[in-house]
């Protein structure tokens, strides 16, 4: 947005988001004047004129606004435009419509200073500089909206707002699955929103694996993911992904030695991806010491920067290796390793929440004695961890993996599920079969085929 006029990006996601949101709607027609919009895109001004004027109790639709103005072919292309836009947080929309007011107000303030001024009136202009300040710093359009979402009052406009979402498509994408059939099924998809995973596992065993894996699988399936290495160098981040997909194996990547025969396919999925629109990008710190929350922060909105939106899915490879940035001592003093452990986890279910996202990460267990972790019926949890048991309130999920020798030598992990919010399992242990030998977690045809010799027993 300019110093006076929002910009037409800006205008697509607020008008889009007045459709779908009572409170945006209201905070729409209250605020945003026709000044706000240039004057050569007259056919916003026509929108905005259809919102200011509908039905303070009912939400406007697309339909209405297309049969006002059906003869405007400008109109129907702005309204087309509207819609394709991308649906924003509630509070970034108002995070931004408000920095504009006040930007707008404040300039307002300072014209009008300048003429009482000039006019002789210095008293005057001093104790209506400071009324008007406060008044500027202290408006908020979060307390003007709604914050209160009500149970039996709101459940029409609520349905409402997500049936015009699933007509859209716009739910289609809420759940990035774990592309683990056992927890798709258990969690109807997968990871919702705002929520958190933690995989839990001995030091080589695989948290780094299916990390990259429920990545991959999420980039395949049309989501934006971002993955954040925070140890160990990005080319073999890269490798390891690219191992995934082209199926050709890590040691000939190194070595550039990629078989002619595979080229075609690799040269189509690329070109499948670029026509999607999505990817998968890497960023490794590549640094000796830990990175903190903040730093993880400020990587997202680079992200953000760069692409126009935020990523569906952040992996950050792994627990132990962040700080939270806030206090030295709690971030270096192995004696407050618990309670650091325990904050990173608040900070990165905060950034889910912030850049309605979700987050991934892995946490490698203290030292287990050797004939409890090559015992098949032993089972890692949360207490296993460095941190303590209340590391779990910050995560909607957490898994163990769990191999002994001999299940290592079969390729056979038992995956134990420490937690599920909102969902419930049938058993909390099941057993998988894995691929490490192509990169991959999860080898999903010789799982599904040991689940249905199981069942034939």
């Amino acid at each position: 947005m300019s110093e006076n006029k929002l910009s037409h990006n800006f205008i697509n996601e607020l008008f889009r988001l007045a459709f779908l949101n009572k409170d945006i709607n209201l905070v729409v027609r209250e605020f945003v004047e026709y000044s706000h919009i240039p004057d050569e895109w007259r056919q916003y001004k026509k929108v905005l004129k259809s919102i200011k004027n509908s039905n303070s109790e009912e939400m406007i639709t697309f339909g209405i606004v297309s049969q006002q103005h059906i003869s405007d072919v400008d109109v129907q292309e702005a309204i087309t435009q509207i819609k394709d836009a991308d649906v924003i947080s509630k509070d970034q929309a108002l995070d931004q419509i408000q920095q504009f007011i006040k930007n707008q107000e404040f300039k307002l303030l300072n014209n009008k200073i300048v003429d009482m001024y000039s006019e002789g009136r210095i008293e005057e202009a001093m104790e209506y500089q400071a009324q008007k300040s406060l008044e500027i710093v202290n408006f908020s359009l979060k307390n003007e909206a709604n914050r209160f979402l009500r149970l039996f009052a709101d459940f029409n406009d609520f349905q409402k707002e997500r049936e015009i979402k699933k007509e859209a498509g716009e739910r289609d994408h809420e759940k990035v699955p774990f592309s683990i059939d056992v927890l798709d099924d258990i969690t109807f998809g997968g990871i919702d929103k705002t929520d958190t995973v933690l995989w839990i596992m001995r030091s080589g065993i695989g948290k780094s694996t299916v990390l990259r894996y429920t990545g991959m699988k999420a980039c395949q399936l049309g989501y934006n993911v971002l993955h954040i290495q925070l140890e160990g160098s990005r080319d073999e981040v890269y490798d390891k992904y690219t191992e995934m997909w082209t199926k050709v194996s890590f040691h000939d990547l190194k070595k550039s030695n990629i078989p002619a025969n595979k080229l075609p396919m690799i040269e189509k999925k690329i070109k499948e991806m670029n026509t999607m629109g999505k990817e998968l990008f890497i960023y490794s710190f590549e640094k000796f010491e830990n990175v903190s929350m903040f730093e993880v922060r400020d990587l997202i909105v680079e992200y953000q920067k760069i692409n126009g939106f935020f990523p569906d899915f952040v992996i950050l490879d792994y627990l132990q290796l962040l700080t939270t940035g806030e206090n030295k001592k709690l971030d270096t003093d192995p004696a407050f390793e618990k309670k650091k452990l325990n904050r990173v986890a608040e900070l990165m279910k905060n950034i889910a929440v912030e850049f309605n996202t979700r987050c991934i990460t892995a946490a490698q267990t203290k030292d287990i004695p050797f004939n409890q972790w090559n015992d098949p019926d032993f089972v890692i949890t949360r207490s296993d961890t460095e941190a303590d048991r209340t590391l779990a309130k910050s995560f909607s999920y957490i898994f163990s993996g769990n191999q002994t020798i001999e299940e290592s030598k079969n390729n056979i992990m038992r995956i134990y599920i420490d937690k599920l919010r909102n969902y419930k399992a049938k058993q909390s242990v099941f057993k998988i079969k894995t691929a490490y030998d192509k990169g991959r977690f999860y080898d999903r045809i010789k799982s599904l085929k040991m689940y249905e010799e199981r069942e034939k027993v």
